[in-house]
């Protein structure tokens, strides 16, 4: 089960919806929408997050947590570019590199 806020769709924007992934394949969220944006919870771990990244840009551990807020709901293209340059950051970073090979598997399978 995936859930999101906002009348858009995610707390992050528009995400996509499918069905049961394919064996292999990353799960693309099913939204379950809540009006008026993403719970006081997720909005002060975002504006946390962005700070964070602001004050320190090769806050590798930062970068990553922030790419796994968008692969949650399914903002596959937002998240690849965290991922990424927490890999610049820090190349031996494990968390950067599976999220980063989620978010491209799961951007490939909503282009199918």
């Amino acid at each position: 089960m995936h859930v999101s806020f906002g009348s858009t769709g995610s707390a992050l924007g528009p995400s996509a919806r499918a069905s049961a992934p394919a064996r292999g394949r990353v799960a693309q969220p099913q939204n379950i929408e809540v009006g008026g944006g993403p719970p006081p919870a997720v909005a002060l771990q975002l504006s946390e997050l962005r700070a964070r990244i602001a004050r320190d840009p090769r806050d590798d551990v930062s970068l990553v947590e922030l790419g796994d807020l968008y692969l949650t709901v399914g903002k596959y293209a937002q998240a690849i570019p965290l991922y990424r340059r927490a890999l610049r950051v820090n190349p031996s970073n494990p968390a950067a590199r599976t999220g980063l090979e989620q978010a491209q598997t799961g951007l490939a399978d909503q282009g199918k």
